[in-house]
């Protein structure tokens, strides 16, 4: 079931910003106020507390592990071109080496006959 603030807050949208009922307008300010001050004024900074007994030899490894460095949405879409670009070279390479053992094995076929021709 939907929290009050919830319910509140979809019929301002419905009936205030959509339905142009002024009142409705100011309950959803309200409403949204409070939910951008609750989001503003939370805690992010909160420790992290274990407890946990040690037994001797036992140790703790605490590490922080840095996230991979973002990349533009510029480089991400200039690399998938490359990308492609690279992709259909590869494929009219394979065609052109495709086309050419055709040829050579047609030469080789005639070079038989040939070859059978005159042995016999």
């Amino acid at each position: 079931m939907a929290s009050t603030g919830s319910r509140l807050r979809s019929l301002s949208v419905e009936r205030g910003l959509l339905g142009g009922d002024h009142r409705w307008i100011g309950v959803g300010a309200a409403v949204w106020g409070v939910t951008a001050l609750r989001w503003a004024l939370r805690n992010t900074n909160e420790p992290i507390t274990i407890t946990e007994p040690l037994r001797p030899g036992e140790t703790i490894v605490i590490t922080h592990q840095v996230p991979p460095p973002k990349v533009s949405r510029r480089r991400r879409r200039r690399q998938a071109k490359r990308d492609r670009r690279d992709a259909k070279r590869r494929a009219e390479e394979a065609e052109r080496q495709a086309e050419e053992a055709r040829r050579q094995a047609k030469r080789d076929r005639r070079a038989a006959r040939r070859r059978r021709a005159t042995s016999s």
